[in-house]
């Protein structure tokens, strides 16, 4: 690789990072299409996966602040769901399914910004967050792109910025562990990905490191409005996938 291009890579990586260590989540969405025009998009997956593996290091910071009576119902749902996600690869239609998500994440913002006081999901119980935890691994093996509905279902249950966040992100890095372990076995982590990895890590715990600083400063109104933006994106971007 070319010593621009990885200068390249290293500055979308610290933005798309620093984005998703003040949200939570959102980071693969910054940094996936961009990296993808340096390298070969199955390269630019896995090796966007190691750092999003890494962003679990926030979890020293956050664990005390995890709504676990949630988290771990998620998790249990997940880990059910990602192996069925994975075994019914033939049996959906990945553009059918992008464009359900994404009309489904669209209603569900028009639903917050017009209709607030009407709420999915508040005041369930952990059958409930179980079964979330099933959709998202589901989908998460199915297309890569679960994310969103743990986002949503997050965002009804846990109002407040701080719990969400963190909560938020033992679920990625529990997902992404996976993730990195099917990649390992899989052969999809090479030599020449570490290569790559290596010299942009400082950058990325830098990155994380403001991240986490600039949360505990932003305003909850302007986190609802990060979190909705960062929705609407990736809405948009599963039906340009479709």
């Amino acid at each position: 690789m070319s010593v621009i291009n990885q200068i390249l890579i290293s500055i979308i990586i610290l933005f798309g990072f620093f984005g998703q260590a003040v949200f939570g989540f959102g980071g693969g969405l910054v940094t996936i299409p961009l990296i993808s025009l340096l390298m070969g998009v199955k390269e630019t997956v896995t090796l966007v996966s190691i750092f999003q593996l890494m962003m679990g290091l926030l979890i020293f910071k956050t664990h005390k602040t995890t709504n676990w009576q949630v988290g771990i119902p998620v998790t249990a749902g997940m880990l059910i769901g990602v192996p069925l996600g994975i075994y019914s690869l033939t049996s959906f239609s990945d553009t059918f399914l992008r464009r359900f998500l994404a009309l489904f994440m669209l209603a569900f913002l028009v639903r917050a910004q017009f209709f607030p006081g009407w709420r999915l999901g508040a005041n369930r119980g952990k059958g409930w967050a179980l079964s979330v935890g099933g959709i998202f691994g589901w989908l998460q093996g199915l297309l890569g792109s679960g994310g969103p509905v743990i986002v949503l279902y997050l965002m009804e249950v846990l109002p407040d910025k701080t719990s969400f966040r963190s909560t938020v992100i033992y679920a990625a890095f529990t997902s992404n562990l996976i993730r990195f372990g099917l990649s390992i076995s899989t052969g999809l982590i090479t030599p020449e990905l570490v290569k790559i990895a290596l010299p942009i890590m400082p950058l990325f715990l830098i990155a994380v490191y403001f991240g986490q600083r600039s949360f505990a400063r932003l305003d909850e109104r302007y986190y609802q409005i990060g979190i909705k933006l960062i929705l609407f994106a990736s809405a948009i971007s599963l039906l340009l996938k479709s």
